[in-house]
């Protein structure tokens, strides 16, 4: 078993301990240790964060724009608002299920146009159904970018939908120039979500790698995903690391939701947004079963959706766990949502490091509150935590007694918070 907790501001390196369940926090909220053998991990070389020069012009694909849910149009809408402020003229295309429309509005000295594409979603459980319909999708869009580009003009894509780079690079040929901004790696996800390939996904694989070689430049979420670029032969001259932030401005002090009232006054460990393909809950439930035997109390809060919540709720019941489900919040209430719980969970699968970057990850850590991260160290997950400063626990994939040791730390965590925090909402 191996749980690494800690991190102070600006660390560079992190202590894990093997054969341990290792508390460390900042250096006036420190609460113990217990440990057993000590393995010592550097952080990696750091990419090049300068951003890179912009032309006057941007086209910024995405996938469903809001109020639909995805954080890369969160994301893609608050950027193009800030290089609009910044002198920019800025259209953002994406996609939405009910309407097409063309929206402009003044930014600054600079403006952004929103363009709608009516597009039904995709099928989720039909691999192939999505692969089809990712190209068809991706065709639409880019004929459509192909009407707004011009000489002065960049375009920024994202990992959304799938496959975009198989039909976007043809913009080559014209005089657009092409940024990448990888939100999620596919095939890559495919595959490891299948937890196998086939000729098919490689034959994908390699016409993927050729077409990433096309693109002039590149922006990664994370450090994790620029090593994987470099796996295929990328140089690191063309990255720059641009991180997400939180969705929404965080206040530590924002007032926040009512506790759920099924829970009492049980500490609760927050689960919110998407729970997919990605996401590791199996660790999650035997560690929470471990727990709730032994008497523990914290209780598990999900606020959230996807494929894995569907199966993560069927075996919570199954067992007769208890847990708290409630829908998805505004966005206008996450701030207040991130806020109410004694601590976060964020999980990442073995085998998605680099590939995708949970993007709640943010606005946890911005929130002040214990976070406890189960997946793979290689994940900036795991490095934005530890840099952090914040209280913060890792635990690896498929350790179910580490999970269960950290959530009697959320305990332990919740009993130095004063029960009147917790009642300020109501």
């Amino acid at each position: 078993m191996r749980v690494s907790v800690g991190g102070g501001a600006g660390s560079r390196r992190n202590v894990a301990r093997e054969g341990c369940f290792s508390i460390s926090m900042s250096a006036d909220d420190w609460i113990g240790t217990l440990e057993m053998g000590v393995r010592t991990t550097e952080t990696s070389t750091r990419v090049d964060a300068t951003p890179w020069d912009w032309r006057p012009r941007i086209v910024y694909v995405t996938d469903w724009l809001p109020p639909h849910f995805s954080a890369v149009s969160q994301y893609a809408l608050q950027w193009a608002e800030r290089m609009a402020s910044a002198g920019h003229d800025v259209v953002v295309v994406g996609l939405d299920p009910d309407r097409s429309d063309d929206v402009r509005s003044d930014h600054g000295s600079g403006s952004v146009r929103v363009v709608r594409l009516r597009r039904r979603m995709p099928s989720k459980s039909n691999w192939l159904k999505r692969l089809v319909w990712s190209y068809r999708t991706g065709a639409t869009l880019t004929k459509t970018v192909s009407r707004l580009a011009t000489r002065e003009t960049d375009v920024v894509f994202t990992g959304s939908p799938p496959f975009l780079l198989h039909v976007i690079w043809v913009l080559k040929f014209g005089p657009a120039r092409l940024t990448y901004r990888i939100a999620d790696f596919y095939p890559e996800v495919i595959v490891a979500a299948l937890g196998r390939s086939n000729p098919v996904f490689g034959a994908i694989q390699v016409l993927t790698n050729v077409l990433r070689r096309r693109v002039d430049r590149f922006e990664v979420l994370g450090e994790d995903q620029a090593h994987r670029l470099m796996a295929i032969g990328l140089p690191p001259t063309s990255m720059r690391l641009a991180r997400d932030t939180s969705p929404v401005p965080m206040d530590r002090d924002a007032r926040p939701l009512a506790r759920p009232a099924a829970a009492g006054n049980a500490p609760l460990l927050l689960y919110s947004g998407n729970l997919g393909v990605a996401h590791d809950w199996e660790t999650v439930l035997e560690g929470y079963q471990r727990h709730r035997a032994a008497g523990g109390t914290t209780l598990l809060w999900l606020s959230a959706q996807g494929s894995g919540l569907d199966a993560l709720v069927a075996a919570l019941d199954a067992r007769g766990l208890p847990y708290v489900l409630t829908p998805l919040v505004p966005l206008a209430d996450l701030a207040s949502l991130l806020v109410t719980p004694d601590g976060h969970l964020v999980t990442l699968k073995q085998g998605f490091a680099g590939l995708v970057l949970p993007s709640k990850v943010y606005g946890c850590l911005l929130s002040g509150k214990p976070l406890v991260f189960v997946g793979p160290e290689a994940s900036d997950v795991h490095l934005l935590a530890t840099e952090a400063g914040n209280p913060y626990a890792h635990v690896d994939n498929a350790d179910a007694k580490a999970f269960a040791e950290s959530l009697a730390w959320i305990e332990t965590m919740a009993s130095r918070t004063p029960i009147s925090e917790h009642d300020r909402a109501k």
